[in-house]
């Protein structure tokens, strides 16, 4: 498991934990470990309080989990816990339109 990601199924629940920085680094390895696990989630609950950067292929893996959700009748993503700084580029790349966030 990559150290930026903690993954817990419960059920048709899923927990993302996501830390320190998000980046074409680490996402192809934490999209295919998630998408890997999705069989029988419906709900998806991705808290990025611990996530201290997140560039454009960051953006883009919490798309493909957006999307992968939004193909699943009742599916859910609830995002929590932005730092100001991921706050502020979620705000600025029109992610806020989107996404379900919240504190947690």
């Amino acid at each position: 498991m990559n150290e930026n990601l903690k993954l817990e199924v419960n059920g048709e629940d899923m927990t993302i934990t996501l830390k320190g920085r998000i980046s074409a680094l680490v996402t192809d390895a934490i999209t295919q470990e998630v998408i890997g696990r999705l069989e029988g989630v419906k709900h998806v609950y991705m808290d990025i309080r611990d996530v201290d950067y997140i560039s454009s292929a960051g953006l883009r893996f919490i798309l493909i989990v957006q999307n992968e959700i939004d193909d699943i009748d009742g599916g859910s993503l609830k995002v929590s816990s932005a730092s100001d700084m991921v706050m502020s580029v979620l705000e600025s790349t029109g992610f806020l339109n989107f996404l379900d966030i919240e504190e947690r």
